[in-house]
């Protein structure tokens, strides 16, 4: 009669002990499940922020090179324009024989 209370109390355990697996298993797919989720927004987040960064840096670079590019262009005629000129006033003054 013993052995009858002790399979009794070994499939009491084992009932017991798979319950308490069960809502183990179940709480633990909750968490990652909702970890997953918090996960995936703040990766969405931070992939929609990055993108807006780049693209504003992309935007601002852009325009700090187009105006680089104008000064630098304006620069280089201004320059050029400058030198002919002296070129030109250099030469008819070495026409009348006066030399810098």
């Amino acid at each position: 009669l013993w052995w009858g209370a002790y399979i009794h109390h070994i499939v009491h355990l084992h009932t017991v002990h798979n319950h308490i697996l069960h809502h183990l298993h179940t709480v633990h797919n909750h968490i990652l499940h909702h970890f997953h989720t918090v996960h995936n927004h703040i990766l969405h987040h931070l992939h929609t922020v990055h993108n807006h960064i780049l693209h504003h840096f992309h935007t601002v670079h852009n325009h700090i090179l187009h105006h680089f590019h104008t000064v630098l262009q304006y620069w280089v005629r201004h320059h050029r324009e400058t030198s002919l000129r002296e070129q030109i006033v250099l030469r008819k003054n070495t026409d009348f024989g006066e030399v810098f």
